[in-house]
């Protein structure tokens, strides 16, 4: 559990004991974890994506978008938080250290008219993936400041924050020697930097056409 409020130090809560799977019932998605004192509700109001990312002799990579945005409700203790929420699932049966890119940069832009969700790799191979409310946009490419969306429209973040900047192995639970060494050797010098950024969406000639907000990552390793 990461909660970070502005001005403040980012707060995390791991645990090992066992919560809840998230329970799925048509286009609402529940979830509460009695250890880390939280529970949610994500009810959809845009169309799932779903992609094979990866398919090679090693294994798979399947991404499935189940809510591109949500209007989320979260509780932990006496604060509830309501807005614009995400869900995804990801189904990897490639270890880590076999992944064919060194480089994962992914995010998504949230605001009352547009879901933006793109996902970059880079290493053995390079491959990109950019979604506008549901629909893939192949000239789409990643910018120093945001998004080129290949149609003349331009994403902008602004007013950016770090929500995580350290190495993956320190967000590693307490567990068993053995299973931190595991992890270890799976995650290697993963090194995670996760911002959160006001975003604005721009027409070709700079006319704002949208703002919302946009939490997105790069992991080096």
């Amino acid at each position: 559990l990461l909660r970070s409020a502005v001005g403040a130090r980012p707060v995390e809560t791991r645990s090992l004991r066992r919560s809840q799977a998230p329970q799925r019932d048509g286009n609402v998605i529940t979830w509460r974890s009695a250890p880390l004192g939280v529970s949610g509700t994500w009810c959809a109001d845009t169309v799932p994506i779903a992609a094979p990312l990866l398919d090679n002799e090693d294994g798979t990579i399947q991404w499935n978008c189940l809510m591109p945005r949500a209007d989320a409700r979260v509780t932990c203790g006496d604060e509830t938080w309501a807005g614009h929420g995400y869900v995804e699932m990801l189904h990897v049966t490639i270890s880590p250290n076999r992944l064919p890119f060194r480089t994962l940069r992914w995010g998504r832009h949230l605001s009352e008219r547009h879901a933006v969700v793109w996902i970059e790799w880079e290493g053995e191979i390079h491959r990109r993936w950019v979604w506008v409310d549901g629909v893939q946009q192949a000239a789409a490419c990643l910018t120093a400041t945001g998004l080129d969306l290949g149609d003349g429209r331009t994403i902008r973040f602004s007013a950016s924050r770090d929500l995580r900047n350290q190495p993956v192995e320190a967000n590693l639970p307490a567990a068993a020697a053995p299973v931190r060494r595991r992890l270890r050797l799976a995650i290697g010098g993963m090194q995670e930097h996760k911002l959160l950024s006001r975003s604005s969406l721009l027409a070709a000639d700079g006319a704002p056409l949208d703002t919302g907000w946009t939490i997105h990552e790069e992991v080096t390793w």
